[in-house]
């Protein structure tokens, strides 16, 4: 399934545009008119082309567990929860294309720098081999 051409994945990301200032379709125009271009940047679409990539997804739920010292931007966590649903799809496809992936898929966590930092870390392994460093 393409994740970018389902509407709920099409209002995010056209509404995360706008939020920057930016017209929605100066990304990719529109979804409908310019379908090719949407499918030209879904990475289900174009799972198949990533076999023999090292891949490291990461996501959390966005559920913060009551109680947990966080610090996450308003609505952080619901565009967590959100592109979670993208990463579990992606993640089903390179499976069933039977493309290897690793993967650290948590509870809680936040669309936030923290968060990213955190992940980075512990991807940097396997992009540090991939780079030859």
């Amino acid at each position: 399934m393409d994740r970018t051409l389902l509407p709920s994945a099409q209002l995010l990301i056209l509404a995360t545009v706008a939020r920057a200032g930016i017209p929605p379709t100066a990304l990719w125009g529109d979804p409908v008119l310019q379908l090719t271009s949407w499918q030209q940047h879904d990475p289900c679409f174009l799972a198949p082309s990533l076999r023999g990539s090292e891949l490291f997804l990461s996501v959390g739920t966005g559920l913060t567990p009551s109680g947990a010292n966080t610090t996450c931007p308003t609505g952080g966590n619901i565009l967590e929860s959100a592109v979670a649903a993208g990463v579990y799809t992606l993640a089903a496809r390179l499976t069933s294309l039977g493309i290897p992936y690793t993967s650290d898929f948590y509870s809680g966590g936040c669309h936030s720098w923290q968060y990213w930092q955190t992940e980075f870390g512990k991807s940097w392994p396997m992009l540090e081999a991939a780079l030859g460093a």
